[in-house]
């Protein structure tokens, strides 16, 4: 939704972070595939680069001179990762908690978010049963 934002030189960068979000469970899910799928369209590339598990607080360090608004966009976008599959378990939270708090996402901020990528969600499934409607 928001990568095109995301500076070219740091979008390594994020994908590592993404990947590093979504496998904080010990597991990466299809809903977290397809996700991750879906940044290939929106970024507009055959393919995304090989992601691995990185040191999230040290990634975010090179996102510290981003404007306040693209902050708010990694962070949303790194939550919706983490909420895709509708388990948001104790290891993500942690993870997004430290993150917002890098980022300068306050806590009322979070919760509206959580909110609204619920709500994304749910009207992406109404959808899809309306589509595949017979």
């Amino acid at each position: 939704m928001f990568l095109h934002d995301i500076p070219e030189n740091l979008m390594g960068s994020f994908l590592n972070m993404a990947y590093s979000v979504i496998a904080a469970d010990g597991k990466v899910t299809e809903e977290e595939k397809n996700m991750l799928d879906q940044y290939k369209l929106e970024l507009n590339v055959k393919e995304l680069p090989k992601m691995k598990e990185v040191d999230i607080n040290k990634e975010l360090d090179k996102f510290a001179r981003l404007t306040d608004i693209v902050k708010r966009e990694i962070f949303f976008e790194l939550f919706s990762l983490t909420l895709i599959d509708n388990d948001f378990d104790d290891s993500e939270r942690k993870i997004m908690n430290s993150i917002a708090k890098k980022l300068s996402v306050n806590k009322e901020d979070m919760k509206k978010m959580e909110k609204i990528n619920y709500k994304i969600i749910e009207a992406y499934n109404e959808l899809g049963e309306i589509i595949r409607k017979k």
